[in-house]
């Protein structure tokens, strides 16, 4: 299957199933449970609108007036003089979340209150929700209890505020069904607040339709403007600065009244919290008469949390599944997560940029937590069925050039999920006899066969030992190799130390002509290759083929000219360790257009004798000397290298580059390059 193919199919399948979850039960309030408390998290606390503000009745309140916690126990008169207050200091609404259901001690005590809402003419009051005991455990049943008939006649509206006394508030009902229908109390609150004056009760007790709706919290608890019960009635007593700090704290605004704690002990007491996605870490949450103010604040704003609508969640999750196909088809393994937690950052960053602005949020839960792992699951499971028939359609392609043996070799170190062009990343080590036309001339072609024979059979395990293979023979020639998808250290290093050993039992002199008597040069590089298949008619062949293999062979050519017999690019040797390297310097090989960076490689660092280290270190600074246009120091180092070193062959070079350079004065630019005319 082709690649565009794959990421098609896996983007499509990614999509249809998310869209499957998306239309259930599960998934809707997997994202109201989880994504949207996320959300509220990511954005955290907001500004409440000016216009609403709680007049909290708490320990301090009940302490400053000297009147127990219970609410219900406080006199009337109290309840007279706050609405008398907050009318005159210019209130525009006064909701209060506070049940009058039951009488007071004296009849006069409701008829004042009763009055002082008739002169308010914009105080909404409470209708407490009752549970009723019953028979069977899933029914319930509620019992309205309106304030005291003389209350609710004088109030400018009275209604329900149910919430939910298990699980974490995050909506509420704009009608109370089980109420009669009536509009709850921050409905009322709004209706009184727009019209501005009294209306009759019929025309503000209910609204269209019986729905919810979400609540957009603004933060911890009283995070909307808050002041004390206590408070109000101490400005009352100050006529001239308490009527001026009233005026300016309530004037035009909606004022909630209800037991609003400030700490968890108070909470403990009485029992008027809930739950919600900013309840405190220890423990205090928002109250009922905050959460009516919050209520209040979202259809002031006309605005409430919203999940998009169900088309575009569709048309979200089949574009997200689309990207998540492409990113887990092209990619895989690290690159692939990295990828996808990348793109699932964005997501967020779009969400909450998109919460924070309009309140809707975008579905979190099915893409985050059903469509990415079942992309990197699938985009895994198709690579490991593209891998399995990559390799029969390989095997059947060299099949019929190359015995079954090597076939299953090969195959076993391809690198997983070869790409279809064949491209891979190798590491090549070019040898070759160091003077064996001049051995051979000398001897039988048989004997020559034989020598040869038994020199491969020494070379060849050293190659497979360290994980690679040989790929190639021209004459008394090898090309080994080793293969990965990447880059890869361990097969850089492993690779040099087969060229150490190699170098090592070829160095050998005998008194007879035997294989050990043939030293070698050796050649290393590495880069990217394609595997192909060439030839025509009835002769192919199945090699690497690239530049790689070609500059290999150059660098085991260089040898000749610098008296070595192992050169490494520097592009094998990084992220090698362990291994003595002389940097000989930068090279334009035969042929090539980019110079090449060598290096010989000596012997393992922990074999390394004081004189090797030595030579190493003098060649340095001589090096640099010249790479630095200081001729005359550069050749007299050398010089002195070659009186304690005579057989080293890149010394001797370099003084006859530095001796030429000292005496033309090559003029700048000029760069250290070697440019090799032979090979």
């Amino acid at each position: 299957m082709s690649p565009a193919r794959r990421m098609v199919g896996l983007g499509v399948m990614v999509a249809i199933v998310a869209a499957a979850c998306a239309i259930t039960p599960w998934s809707a309030a997997l994202e109201e449970d989880l994504g949207l408390s996320l959300l509220f998290h990511m954005r955290g606390p907001r500004q409440p609108p000016p216009e609403v503000a709680v007049v909290a009745i708490d320990s301090d309140a009940a302490k400053a007036l000297g009147q127990p916690a219970r609410i219900a126990e406080w006199p009337r008169a109290l309840h007279v003089s706050l609405v008398d207050g907050l009318a005159i200091a210019g209130a525009r609404v006064i909701a209060m979340d506070i049940s009058f259901a039951t009488p007071a001690r004296h009849p006069a005590d409701d008829s004042a209150f009763a009055a002082a809402l008739e002169r308010a003419g914009m105080v909404v009051l409470l209708d407490l929700l009752e549970q009723l005991p019953s028979a069977e455990s899933s029914v319930h049943v509620e019992r309205r209890l309106p304030p005291v008939p003389a209350l609710a006649a004088a109030a400018a509206a009275h209604g329900p505020f149910p919430l939910p006394k298990t699980g974490a508030v995050r909506a509420y009902w704009l009608v109370a069904g089980g109420s009669g229908g009536l509009a709850t109390l921050p409905v009322l609150a709004k209706q009184v607040y727009d019209r501005g004056a009294v209306a009759p009760a019929a025309t503000l007790q209910r609204v269209p339709g019986d729905d919810a709706r979400y609540l957009d919290f603004y933060g911890m608890p009283r995070t909307i403007a808050t002041v004390g019960f206590h408070q109000v009635l101490a400005a009352l007593d100050d006529h001239e600065r308490g009527a001026a700090w009233l005026r300016q704290t309530f004037a035009g605004r909606a004022v909630f009244v209800g037991f609003s704690p400030a700490h968890t002990a108070e909470q403990d007491r009485v029992r008027d919290d809930y739950a919600t996605v900013f309840t405190r870490a220890d423990g205090l949450a928002l109250s009922g008469v905050e959460i009516a103010a919050t209520a209040f604040g979202n259809l002031l704003e006309r605005r409430a949390p919203s999940p998009l609508w169900m088309p575009w969640q569709l048309g979200i999750m089949l574009a997200w599944g689309m990207l998540l196909g492409v990113t887990c088809t092209l990619l895989h393994g690290w690159q692939a997560l990295m990828a996808v937690a990348l793109a699932a950052a964005c997501y967020l960053v779009l969400a909450h940029a998109q919460f924070t602005a309009t309140a809707v949020w975008l579905p979190l839960m099915v893409p985050l937590l059903v469509q990415i792992p079942l992309a990197i699951f699938g985009g895994a499971l198709w690579s490991l069925v593209e891998e399995r028939r990559e390799r029969r359609r390989l095997g059947a392609v060299i099949d019929d050039v190359l015995p079954p043996a090597v076939v299953a070799h090969l195959l076993q170190r391809l690198p997983p999920a070869m790409p279809h062009a064949g491209q891979v990343y190798g590491v090549f080590i070019m040898t070759d006899i160091e003077g064996f036309t001049t051995v051979a001339e000398g001897l039988s072609p048989d004997e020559s066969a034989r020598m040869l024979n038994r020199y491969f059979e020494r070379v060849f395990p050293v190659v497979e030992r360290h994980g690679g293979s040989v790929s190639d023979i021209k004459g008394d020639a090898i090309l080994a190799f080793w293969f990965a998808s990447g880059r890869d250290a361990s097969m850089c290093q492993a690779a040099c130390l087969a060229a150490l050993d190699i170098a090592a039992i070829t160095s050998g002199s005998g008194g007879s002509v035997n294989w050990s008597s043939l030293p070698t040069r050796i050649g290393v590089h590495a880069g990217k290759v394609t595997l192909a298949r060439l030839g025509a008619s009835r002769h192919h062949e199945y090699r690497a083929v690239g530049d790689a293999v070609n500059t290999a062979s150059r660098i085991e050519a260089l040898s000749k000219h610098l008296g070595t017999r192992l050169l490494a690019s520097d592009d094998v040797l990084v992220g090698v360790e362990g291994i003595l390297a002389r940097p000989v310097g930068e090279f334009l090989l035969v042929g090539k257009r980019k110079p090449v960076r060598i290096s010989e490689l000596v012997c393992m660092s922990a074999d390394a004798t004081t004189l090797q280290r030595r030579l190493c270190a003098a060649f340095a600074e001589a090096l640099a000397a010249y790479r630095s246009m200081q001729w005359e120091d550069a050749a007299q180092r050398w010089s002195d290298i070659l009186l304690e070193f005579p057989d080293d062959g890149p010394s001797r070079f370099y003084l006859l580059l530095a001796q030429r350079c000292a005496a033309d004065r090559p003029p700048p630019p000029w760069d250290a390059v070697v440019s090799m005319v032979s090979k």
